[in-house]
C-alpha cells in the first residue's frame, strides 16, 4: 500500500504485507480477525522514489493517492546491485520504527503492477466502533488525576510527537500521541530518551497506565510503542516487537473516512499495531467532539480531504473546568484551518506547533502574557523542520520563536542526561519543576 507521508519531496513509503498473508485475511473484518492476528506479522515498510515508482508503473495519477495498492517481487541487495533493466526496477530501503538502530537494508522491486483494493474491511476498521460514553468515561477518569494547572509536557522524542497531561508531581495521566522517529530520521533520536512509562510502577503515581489519544496514524506519532524491529530474510517481513507497557493501555484512535469518500484507509503496519492493542476504542467519524474535565477533543471533518491523513485527525483543546475560555491546543499534524474549534471559541495560552514546525499557514493567535509555543522536532531531520515559513507564520500570530525540543540541557543539574522537554501550563503561578524522584532516571523532567 502506498503512503504519501513517509518521505521528503520525491520519496514515498510503501506499507507492505506479504501476498500470502493478504490473501488469508483479505475478506475479514475486525469481528472475525481472532486467531488470524499472526498474519499481521508479515508486514514491512519500504522507502522508494515516487517518480521512479510512477515511471515503472506507468501510472496515470500519483501512485499514493487514495491508498492505492501494488504488487511486486522483493529482492534483497547483497553487495553490489545486480544489473536489471532500469525500466523494470525500483530501488528501496528498509524503514525501521524501533528504538535500536538496525542495518540499512537495500532492495530491488521488480514485476511491479497495480492490484485491486486489498484488506478493504480491515483497512477501514469495519467491526470496530467506539461509543461517546465510553470515550468520555475513559477521558474523565484519566483527567481526574491531573493537576488543576493542566500542566502539559511536550517530551523530547526527536522527530516525532508525544505529549503528556501530568499530575502534580509530574506523572503522565493522559498521553496525546506516543511518537518516535522512523529510521530515516534516526539521527534526531535523543541520546537520553524518556521512559514515558516510568510512572506505571511508581507508588506516588495517581494514574496507572495513562491512556493514549492518537491524533492520527503517521508512524512518528505512535512508533514509541515499538521496542525494536529488523528485517526477517526468511519471511521477507519485519520482526517488529511492541512494548507490552504501550499496548496494554487504552488507546483512543481515529477511524479513517470510508472508502466511498476516497479515504486512504490504514496500511498493514497500522493494522499490526491495532491488532496488538488490548484496549482499543475507535473514535466514530460522526462524533464531532467530546468535552471532559481536561478540555475538549474534536475530530476534523471526515468529508474534507479524506485521503490526507494529517487532516483526518483528533485535536485536543486542553482546558480547566473553571476557565473554559482558556486553552492549550495540541494539533498533531493538522492544517490549522481544518481544526474543529469548540464553542465558545477559547483563547490560546499555549500551542504545540502543528506538523513539527512545517510550512503551515494561518496559525491561531496567541493570548496571554505567559503563553508559549512548543515545537516537537528533532535535529537533524530529513524534512528540514522547523521551516522558516512556519516560524514566520507563528511569529506573526504573536507566538515568537517558540521552544524546540531539540534544544537540550541537563535535568536536574546533577543528572548525566539531557532533555529538551517543554512545559506548557494554564497557570502561570504553577510550579515549573516536578517532585517525584522516579522522573529523574526516566528523564521525564522539563528544561524549557
Amino acid at each position: 500500500m502506498t503512503q504519501g507521508d513517509g518521505g521528503l519531496h520525491d520519496f514515498i513509503t510503501l506499507d507492505c504485507i506479504t501476498i500470502a498473508a493478504a490473501w488469508k485475511i483479505r475478506n475479514l473484518d475486525w469481528r472475525s480477525i481472532g486467531e488470524q492476528e499472526h498474519w499481521f506479522s508479515e508486514t514491512v515498510l519500504l522507502r522508494v522514489r515516487r517518480s521512479k515508482l510512477a515511471l515503472v508503473l506507468h501510472a496515470s495519477r500519483r501512485p499514493e493517492k487514495g491508498g492505492s495498492w501494488i504488487a511486486f517481487r522483493l529482492n534483497h541487495i547483497k553487495g553490489q546491485a545486480p544489473t536489471i533493466d532500469a525500466r523494470e526496477q525500483v530501488f528501496a530501503s528498509y524503514i525501521s520504527l524501533g528504538g535500536v538502530d538496525v542495518p540499512v537494508h537495500k532492495f530491488i522491486l521488480t514485476g511491479l503492477r497495480h492490484v485491486g483494493v486489498q484488506l478493504r474491511k480491515l483497512s477501514f476498521l469495519v467491526g470496530l466502533r467506539g461509543r461517546k460514553a465510553e470515550i468520555k468515561a475513559t477521558l474523565e477518569l484519566a483527567a481526574a488525576g491531573a493537576s488543576e494547572a493542566r500542566n502539559l509536557v511536550v517530551y523530547d522524542v526527536g522527530q516525532g510527537s508525544a505529549v503528556g497531561l501530568v499530575d502534580a508531581v509530574g506523572h503522565p495521566c493522559l498521553f496525546f500521541d506516543l511518537g518516535w522517529p522512523t529510521s530515516f530520521n534516526a539521527k534526531s533520536r535523543p541520546l537520553d530518551p524518556p521512559n514515558l512509562f516510568v510512572g506505571d510502577a511508581c507508588a506516588h503515581c495517581t494514574v496507572r497506565k495513562a491512556p493514549v489519544i492518537l491524533s492520527h496514524w503517521d508512524f512518528d506519532h505512535w512508533a514509541y510503542a515499538v521496542a525494536n524491529d529488523n528485517y526477517n530474510f526468511g519471511k521477507k517481513a519485519s520482526t517488529m516487537t511492541l512494548k507490552p507497557a504501550a499496548v496494554d493501555r487504552i488507546w483512543i484512535v481515529p477511524r479513517p473516512p470510508a472508502l466511498k469518500k476516497n479515504g486512504k484507509g490504514l496500511g498493514p503496519t497500522h493494522l499490526r499495531l491495532l491488532s496488538s492493542l488490548k484496549q482499543r476504542i475507535v473514535w466514530p467519524n460522526a462524533l464531532k467532539s467530546v468535552r471532559f474535565g481536561a478540555g475538549v477533543i474534536t475530530r476534523t471533518d471526515p468529508a474534507v480531504l479524506p485521503d490526507d491523513r494529517n487532516n483526518q485527525s483528533l485535536v485536543w483543546f486542553v482546558m480547566r473546568r473553571s476557565e473554559p475560555r482558556r486553552a492549550v491546543l495540541l494539533a498533531g499534524d493538522v492544517s490549522y484551518p481544518k481544526a474543529r474549534w469548540p464553542l465558545p471559541k477559547p483563547n490560546l495560552h499555549g500551542l504545540v506547533a502543528s506538523h513539527h514546525g512545517a510550512d503551515v499557514t494561518d496559525p491561531p493567535k496567541r493570548s496571554g502574557a505567559f503563553a508559549k509555543l512548543a515545537i516537537s522536532v528533532g535535529d537533524p531531520n530529513v524534512y528540514g523542520h522547523p521551516r522558516l515559513l512556519g516560524l514566520l507564520e507563528h511569529a506573526a500570530a504573536g507566538w515568537g520563536q517558540g521552544k524546540c525540543t531539540y534544544t537540550r540541557t541537563v535535568w536536574p543539574p546533577a543528572s548525566p542526561m539531557k532533555t529538551g522537554a517543554v512545559l506548557l501550563t494554564l497557570d502561570a503561578s504553577a510550579p515549573t519543576t516536578f517532585s517525584c524522584s522516579c522522573l529523574i532516571p526516566g528523564n521525564m523532567g522539563t528544561t524549557q
